[in-house]
Protein backbone atom coordinates (compact mmCIF):
# COMPACT_ATOMS: atom_id res chain seq x y z
CA UNK A 1 0.00 0.00 0.00
CA UNK A 2 2.91 2.07 0.75
CA UNK A 3 4.16 2.35 -2.69
CA UNK A 4 1.14 2.60 -4.09
CA UNK A 5 0.62 6.04 -2.27
CA UNK A 6 3.58 7.66 -3.91
CA UNK A 7 2.30 7.06 -7.92
CA UNK A 8 -0.96 8.48 -6.94
CA UNK A 9 -0.01 11.55 -5.32
CA UNK A 10 2.82 11.68 -8.67
CA UNK A 11 -0.23 11.22 -10.34
CA UNK A 12 -2.21 13.90 -8.88
CA UNK A 13 0.51 16.46 -9.27
CA UNK A 14 0.92 15.72 -12.76
CA UNK A 15 -2.26 17.05 -13.46
CA UNK A 16 -5.09 14.41 -12.89
CA UNK A 17 -6.16 16.47 -10.03
CA UNK A 18 -4.87 20.00 -10.85
CA UNK A 19 -6.19 23.28 -10.26
CA UNK A 20 -8.21 24.13 -14.03
CA UNK A 21 -7.63 27.61 -14.77
CA UNK A 22 -10.56 29.72 -15.05
CA UNK A 23 -11.08 32.65 -18.29
CA UNK A 24 -8.23 34.61 -18.98
CA UNK A 25 -5.71 32.68 -17.17
CA UNK A 26 -2.81 30.53 -19.17
CA UNK A 27 -2.79 27.39 -20.06
CA UNK A 28 -1.12 24.01 -22.58
CA UNK A 29 -4.00 22.35 -23.30
CA UNK A 30 -8.11 22.85 -23.31
CA UNK A 31 -8.18 19.90 -20.45
CA UNK A 32 -6.21 22.61 -18.12
CA UNK A 33 -9.74 25.03 -18.11
CA UNK A 34 -12.63 24.83 -16.10
CA UNK A 35 -15.93 23.87 -17.67
CA UNK A 36 -16.37 24.54 -21.42
CA UNK A 37 -13.39 27.50 -21.64
CA UNK A 38 -10.99 26.23 -24.71
CA UNK A 39 -7.26 26.59 -24.45
CA UNK A 40 -7.02 28.99 -27.33
CA UNK A 41 -3.66 31.12 -27.79
CA UNK A 42 -2.54 29.63 -24.77
CA UNK A 43 -4.75 31.30 -22.45
CA UNK A 44 -8.47 29.81 -21.38
CA UNK A 45 -11.16 31.46 -23.27
CA UNK A 46 -14.85 30.67 -23.87
CA UNK A 47 -14.58 29.16 -27.53
CA UNK A 48 -18.32 30.19 -27.91
CA UNK A 49 -17.79 34.11 -27.80
CA UNK A 50 -14.68 34.12 -29.53
CA UNK A 51 -16.44 32.53 -32.40
CA UNK A 52 -19.37 34.87 -31.70
CA UNK A 53 -16.86 37.89 -31.73
CA UNK A 54 -15.48 36.60 -34.82
CA UNK A 55 -19.17 36.29 -36.23
CA UNK A 56 -19.52 39.93 -35.79
CA UNK A 57 -16.16 41.14 -36.39
CA UNK A 58 -16.88 39.58 -39.91
CA UNK A 59 -20.53 41.05 -40.86
CA UNK A 60 -19.00 44.38 -40.06
CA UNK A 61 -16.05 44.03 -42.36
CA UNK A 62 -18.93 42.94 -44.94
CA UNK A 63 -21.13 45.36 -44.52
CA UNK A 64 -18.30 48.13 -44.83
CA UNK A 65 -17.46 46.41 -48.02
CA UNK A 66 -21.26 46.01 -49.12
CA UNK A 67 -21.79 50.34 -48.07
CA UNK A 68 -17.83 51.06 -50.23
CA UNK A 69 -19.78 48.75 -53.29
CA UNK A 70 -22.92 50.57 -52.94
CA UNK A 71 -21.35 54.50 -52.22
CA UNK A 72 -19.26 53.80 -55.74
CA UNK A 73 -22.66 52.55 -57.59
CA UNK A 74 -24.40 56.08 -56.81
CA UNK A 75 -21.80 58.46 -57.33
CA UNK A 76 -21.63 56.27 -60.68
CA UNK A 77 -25.00 56.68 -61.67
CA UNK A 78 -25.14 60.26 -60.30
CA UNK A 79 -22.01 61.27 -62.87
CA UNK A 80 -23.93 59.44 -65.33
CA UNK A 81 -27.48 60.56 -64.76
CA UNK A 82 -26.10 64.35 -63.27
CA UNK A 83 -28.58 63.80 -60.22
CA UNK A 84 -28.60 61.62 -57.06
CA UNK A 85 -30.94 58.13 -57.59
CA UNK A 86 -34.12 58.92 -56.05
CA UNK A 87 -33.73 55.63 -53.71
CA UNK A 88 -31.71 52.54 -54.90
CA UNK A 89 -34.49 50.81 -56.09
CA UNK A 90 -33.54 53.11 -59.11
CA UNK A 91 -30.10 51.26 -59.50
CA UNK A 92 -31.56 47.88 -59.35
CA UNK A 93 -33.67 49.35 -62.40
CA UNK A 94 -31.30 50.75 -63.80
CA UNK A 95 -28.65 47.55 -63.36
CA UNK A 96 -25.77 49.24 -61.45
CA UNK A 97 -26.40 46.55 -58.78
CA UNK A 98 -28.46 43.48 -57.82
CA UNK A 99 -31.61 43.53 -55.80
CA UNK A 100 -29.22 41.20 -53.23
CA UNK A 101 -27.66 44.25 -52.78
CA UNK A 102 -29.92 46.13 -50.56
CA UNK A 103 -30.23 44.20 -47.74
CA UNK A 104 -26.93 44.57 -45.36
CA UNK A 105 -25.42 41.21 -43.58
CA UNK A 106 -28.06 41.20 -41.06
CA UNK A 107 -30.55 40.91 -43.81
CA UNK A 108 -31.97 44.59 -43.41
CA UNK A 109 -32.37 47.28 -45.87
CA UNK A 110 -29.63 50.18 -46.41
CA UNK A 111 -30.93 53.59 -46.20
CA UNK A 112 -30.36 55.67 -48.68
CA UNK A 113 -31.15 59.48 -48.61
CA UNK A 114 -30.47 62.48 -50.83
CA UNK A 115 -29.31 65.56 -49.36
CA UNK A 116 -31.14 68.88 -49.45
CA UNK A 117 -28.29 70.65 -51.18
CA UNK A 118 -28.35 69.02 -54.55
CA UNK A 119 -24.65 68.35 -55.02
CA UNK A 120 -24.05 64.65 -56.54
CA UNK A 121 -21.77 63.66 -53.89
CA UNK A 122 -24.66 64.85 -50.49
CA UNK A 123 -26.73 61.69 -49.79
CA UNK A 124 -26.58 59.58 -46.99
CA UNK A 125 -25.98 55.59 -46.91
CA UNK A 126 -26.45 53.37 -44.15
CA UNK A 127 -27.16 49.67 -42.57
CA UNK A 128 -28.94 50.08 -39.35
CA UNK A 129 -26.50 47.39 -37.75
CA UNK A 130 -26.62 44.89 -35.85
CA UNK A 131 -29.38 45.80 -33.68
CA UNK A 132 -31.58 46.62 -36.91
CA UNK A 133 -32.56 50.14 -35.31
CA UNK A 134 -31.57 53.13 -37.29
CA UNK A 135 -29.96 56.32 -35.45
CA UNK A 136 -28.35 54.11 -32.57
CA UNK A 137 -24.92 53.65 -31.80
CA UNK A 138 -23.46 50.66 -34.04
CA UNK A 139 -25.21 52.26 -37.34
CA UNK A 140 -22.50 51.96 -40.00
CA UNK A 141 -22.78 54.47 -43.04
CA UNK A 142 -20.68 55.55 -45.64
CA UNK A 143 -17.84 58.57 -44.67
CA UNK A 144 -18.41 61.43 -45.54
CA UNK A 145 -15.89 64.92 -46.30
CA UNK A 146 -16.27 67.12 -43.56
CA UNK A 147 -15.15 69.94 -45.68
Amino acid sequence: MLRVLPAILLIALMGGCAKKSTAGETCTKSADCRGDLRCIGSVCTDADQKRTNFLLAAQLKSTRTQIDNLTKSVMTYAVTHRRLPKNLGVLVEKKYIRVSQLRDTWRNPFHFKAGATGELDDFTLCSSGPDATLGTEDDICAPRDTE
